[in-house]
């Protein structure tokens, strides 16, 4: 796993290089939530992927258990020991842009640690054939293809780049129309994840997908 993750990396970074060339600086928005509640309640009538999106060739069915609670994708335990993310407290809430949501606050002696959240995409809000429409109407300042995460298709995308100030969010298709996705937020510039956090999100959205992947224990 160790190696296979290195690799990604490296493969990751060179992919955020080619992307920063056309940046713009702006605030930090969530790509996710300009019409994604409402597509959810529309009928599903529209063809996925479109949009250039990568179709999913083996969607994730599962999903029960981690919609009725987010929080269960990642362990505390887990992402102390096994990531590095050492948690204060946990929130979960159902985000009406974006869909089923966990809030995780890192925890840290001396600094404002940030944190990060893990969603679920509603059914019927399109996956990542939205985030896909958005950058062709050029509403995304950031938008990097990424590495398949265990063959799942993957992407970075905001409204606003901020990646300089800590802030990147990963979405990974696991059905045709629904994503998981981590938000991850490193804006104190002493925290571990300020410089990199387009990696640090891509190495928790592996660990989610772990879990995920293996379905409801």
């Amino acid at each position: 796993m160790k190696s296979a993750r290195t690799l990604a990396a490296t493969a990751l970074a060179t992919l955020l290089l080619a992307a920063c060339a056309n940046d713009t600086p702006g605030e930090p928005e969530h790509t996710d939530g300009t019409n994604q509640e409402a597509n959810a309640q529309e009928p599903a009538d529209v063809d996925l992927p479109h949009s250039g999106a990568p179709a999913v060739d083996d969607p994730i069915t599962e999903l029960e258990s981690f919609q009725r609670d987010p929080c269960s994708i990642f362990s505390e335990e887990e992402l102390a020991e096994t990531a590095g993310y050492p948690v204060a407290d946990t929130k979960s809430d159902a985000d009406g842009a974006t869909g089923l949501r966990c809030r995780y606050s890192l925890a840290s002696d001396d600094h404002h640690a940030g944190g990060f959240s893990a969603v679920l995409s509603e059914p019927g809000s399109e996956g990542l054939s939205h985030i896909y429409s958005l950058n062709e109407q050029g509403t995304t300042e950031l938008f990097a293809e990424a590495e398949d995460i265990d063959g799942y298709p993957a992407v970075f995308a905001s409204k606003r780049d901020r990646r300089d100030l800590g802030y990147c969010d990963v979405y990974v298709g696991i059905q045709d129309d629904i994503t998981f996705t981590i938000q991850l937020s490193a804006s104190d510039d002493r925290n571990a994840h300020h410089d990199t956090p387009c990696e640090s999100a891509y190495e928790l959205a592996e660990l989610g997908m772990e879990t995920l992947h293996g379905g409801a224990s």
